[in-house]
């Protein structure tokens, strides 16, 4: 502890003590030391034992809990960082401060990496409510994805950065090599994070320098390669899905849902005027997780009651789903609950089914409505470009044209009133069931950036007793025309 800058008061605020304890990745019993966690009461939940070689475990039936929250839990300012000794580097100081119980660890090759922060949980309507947070986190992968969840959750404009010397990479090595006082002014000087609309090189420089060095982000993939080959879901953006109705728009919005949860790792909200009930729409989540139906005459092919509540917590963890049995639920009153999920459960994603169950308070008719229109979609935009989340808006077409017996493939300009439907969402998807060939088509009909995938199609098989998507077969046979299907009935006028 001398060694690192820590003095014996520091140490006696936040209870650490010697003790010993067997330690698995040694294999033999180490003297360890015993960093106790302790909540905003003042009540110890949890124990955390590191040996001198970095080696640590955890007390049986610990609780995760921010580091440091007892002694920062009545500042207005704080500062977040990584592992045990940057609160007590703080505390040196005289200054508030939290921590991660541990590093975040290097993100997979091929995976969106997404910060594990349930150590926050309780602790997020807290840290909001500070007027300056400081975060002094690492440079790499890792720290910089926790610097932006932080900043989406609590607001940037309450946010700064600590920018730590050369050869230092944390607040204890400042301690350490340079002092207190250095310590001090990185932190009165940490600099404001970039808010919208006010950006330059300067502001950019990190982003710029992360973006050569790392590539275009690759988006959320839903582990149906056919269909990553050709579109990824990225956060901050807005998609339209529109389909003829009955063709399973909501039904490939869940499975799109249920693979982006289990393969990066997203959280959904969801407004769904289109369900019975919430509970139904929950069974449907269950059957497309475990492949099985909800319901079946036989007992043995249908989910068991012990699958029901061992996925519970999975499920209610990625979904959440709001009340839609009220008078009238505005596009604003959507928003405003999805930006108080993003700073409470750090939710990734928003669905709206459908569109028209919150047009209801637009004007019915005319120019007035096309505007109104294209405002709303403005909200719809500006939300997922400041929540960093990604917006489904489901949509039913209005226009149906039919070319001999065969519905034409309805896209942005078919839906609503307004054009606006086609100009302002960045993607554009359709799902259309073949009659002929049985499979559900999908329609990739605009992408606004080219990283996230280009236009195109691609098919799945529907089984209706789970509610599952499975890849079907490409059986178009040219640039233009899928397998029995005329010539121009497709997606030649789009």
């Amino acid at each position: 502890m001398r060694v690192r800058g820590i003095q014996e008061d520091t140490i006696r605020v936040f209870r650490i003590r010697q003790d010993q304890r067997f330690i698995k990745a040694a294999g033999e019993k180490r003297r360890v030391i015993a960093f106790n966690y302790i909540n905003h009461r003042g009540v110890t939940v949890g124990v955390k034992y590191r040996d001198s070689e970095k080696n640590f475990i955890w007390a049986p039936g610990s609780v995760q809990v921010p580091y440091g929250i007892h002694l920062a839990y009545d500042s207005q300012e704080v500062a977040v960082s990584e592992g045990e000794f940057e609160p007590l580097s703080w505390y040196e100081c005289g200054i508030s401060a939290i921590s991660a119980p541990s590093a975040p660890p290097a993100p997979k090759e091929g995976k969106v990496y997404q910060p594990r922060l349930e150590w926050m949980d309780g602790y997020w309507d807290w840290i909001a409510s500070r007027k300056r947070v400081v975060l002094a986190l690492d440079s790499d992968a890792p720290g910089r994805a926790l610097q932006e969840e932080f900043a989406r959750r609590i607001g940037k404009e309450k946010v700064f950065i600590a920018e730590f010397p050369e050869g230092c990479k944390d607040p204890n090595d400042v301690l350490r090599k340079h002092g207190k006082d250095k310590l001090i002014e990185i932190y009165k000087t940490a600099r404001p994070y970039p808010l919208e609309g006010i950006l330059d090189a300067d502001t950019e420089h990190e982003a710029l320098e992360a973006l050569y060095k790392d590539g275009f982000p690759q988006g959320w993939r839903t582990g149906f390669s056919h269909m990553d080959s050709v579109f990824r879901f990225h956060p901050g953006q807005v998609t339209l899905l529109t389909g003829v109705p009955g063709h399973g728009k909501s039904s490939f919005v869940k499975q799109v849902m249920v693979a982006l949860a289990e393969n990066c790792d997203t959280r959904w909200m969801v407004y769904s005027a289109e369900e019975a009930s919430v509970a139904m729409a929950l069974a449907n989540i269950y059957s497309i997780k475990t492949g099985k139906p909800f319901m079946h005459e036989n007992p043995y092919k249908k989910i068991s009651l012990d699958e029901l509540r061992d996925l519970k917590p999975w499920v209610s963890d990625h979904f959440k789903y709001i009340k839609t049995d009220e008078d009238s639920v505005s596009i604003d009153d959507i928003l405003e609950r999805a930006r108080q999920l993003v700073t409470r459960n750090g939710i990734d994603g928003l669905v709206i089914d459908n569109m028209s169950t919150v047009e209801g308070i637009l004007p019915k008719s005319g120019e007035t409505r096309h505007h109104a229109i294209g405002d709303m979609l403005t909200k719809v935009i500006r939300a997922a470009r400041h929540l960093g989340i990604h917006i489904i808006m489901v949509a039913h077409p209005k226009k149906m044209d039919r070319v001999g017996n065969l519905i034409r493939i309805p896209n942005g300009y078919d839906v609503g009133d307004s054009s606006h439907y086609y100009n302002k969402p960045d993607n554009g998807i359709t799902v259309y069931r073949n009659s002929e060939t049985h499979q559900a088509e999908i329609h990739f009909w605009k992408v606004r950036f080219s990283y996230a995938g280009e236009n195109g199609r691609t098919a799945f098989v529907f089984d209706k007793s789970t509610g599952r998507f499975t890849p079907g077969i490409d059986t178009w046979n040219d640039g233009d025309h899928f397998q029995g299907q005329p010539l121009g009935a497709r997606f030649r006028d789009v």
